[in-house]
């Protein structure tokens, strides 16, 4: 065991990739010498791993670090850093100054990933006040973390892809992860792609937005355990139409397997919309609400929507006058849809008659992607 400690501690300047889970302190203890070719760097232990003690802080070529309980590294040292990925033990407090101070000033790196950052003891007042910024960042990803805090103290460019995951157990909904900071929402300005996934299956609840200025925003909630409780899901529908920065989307996808979506509250909020996509349970509510809402035909939803896609459905068969009764209404009304692409239906017992009535109000169909 000592002549291989010895040879490792000879050898360091000689390693480009170094990998090591609950290394005992022995090991990390003969690391003390300048790893002057390492370029990646990866130690996960539930013990703080201090710089400058290993390698003497001395990595010059570093450019990929993925460390757990990051007490006292500076990113800024490692100039060529450019994917940082910083994991804290489940259910340990963190000072989040301690994490500020980790990443502040990083001008170089392009990825950062924080894992498990979910419990920060109470700020000062001068604490809240601080601003980090991540000039060259593009992409960075909060998992179970506490992101609204360590978002509100980021100031990063407005086309980062920003990903944020939790445990819905932690918030009232969904939004509440992301902070309330004027900073933060004029980054989302231009939102133009709106997507929601309530995937049963998976037990995930997903909202996306994206614009056509490089933003791209995704927020996903997990169960601990079990299962999402379907009374926070609603809630979280229900905030996602408050979400100012949103409301001018132009393109929405809704994928609600097994739940059925409030469309008249959440139609009435997105009015601008041009092309819509939804999978669902049953898509009768839907064309109810298309065609007009309480049954008023001068109350035309989403005037400008032209596109219309429905997939699958617990109700295979579709109801033919329900969907003509649609397409005529907003016809008639000069809000019609020119492009109708309805999937996984049942055609059989529906007359062919019917589906050419269809073709008077719609340029192009496609039934099943033909």
């Amino acid at each position: 065991m000592a002549r291989m400690l010895n040879q490792l501690g000879e050898n360091v300047d000689r390693i480009t990739e170094l990998v090591a889970i609950n290394p005992p302190e022995i090991v990390i203890g003969t690391l003390t010498q300048p790893a002057t070719s390492l370029v990646r760097l990866s130690i996960q232990t539930a013990n703080a791993i201090i710089v400058p003690s290993l390698f003497g802080g001395v990595m010059p070529k570093l450019e990929h670090l993925s460390i757990s309980n990051p007490v006292g590294w500076k990113i800024q040292l490692f100039q060529h850093l450019n994917t940082v990925h910083l994991t804290a033990t489940p259910s340990r407090r963190w000072r989040l100054s301690r994490l500020l101070d980790c990443i502040d000033a990083s001008v170089s790196i392009k990825e950062l990933h924080l894992t498990y950052f979910e419990d920060f003891e109470p700020e000062t007042v001068a604490e809240s006040r601080r601003v980090v910024s991540l000039s060259s960042l593009h992409i960075l990803r909060l998992t179970f973390c506490d992101s609204a805090p360590i978002l509100s103290h980021l100031q990063i460019p407005p086309s980062t892809a920003v990903s944020v995951y939790s445990h819905y157990g932690h918030s009232e909904d969904i939004l509440t992860c992301l902070p309330e900071s004027d900073r933060f929402m004029r980054m989302l300005k231009g939102v133009q792609y709106l997507t929601v996934v309530f995937d049963v299956e998976r037990q995930i609840f997903e909202v996306d937005v994206m614009g056509l200025t490089g933003i791209h925003l995704l927020l996903g909630a997990v169960p601990r355990q079990g299962e999402l409780d379907r009374k926070w899901v609603l809630r979280s529908v229900t905030a996602v139409t408050r979400f100012t920065p949103i409301s001018g989307v132009k393109w929405l996808t809704v994928v609600v397997d097994e739940y059925r979506m409030p469309w008249k509250v959440w139609l009435s909020k997105f009015d601008q919309i041009s092309t819509l996509e939804v999978r669902s349970p049953d898509p009768t509510e839907l064309l109810g609400v298309l065609a007009a809402p309480d049954g008023n035909a001068k109350r035309i939803l989403c005037p400008a929507l032209r596109s219309l896609s429905i997939e699958r459905s617990q109700r295979p068969t579709a109801d033919p006058l329900l969907l003509r009764e649609c397409l005529e209404t907003r016809a008639s009304a000069g809000s019609a849809i020119t492009t109708l692409n309805l999937n996984d239906l049942d055609w059989t017992g529906i007359p062919h008659t019917e589906l050419e009535a269809w073709e008077r109000f719609v340029n192009r169909t496609q039934l099943d992607g033909k």
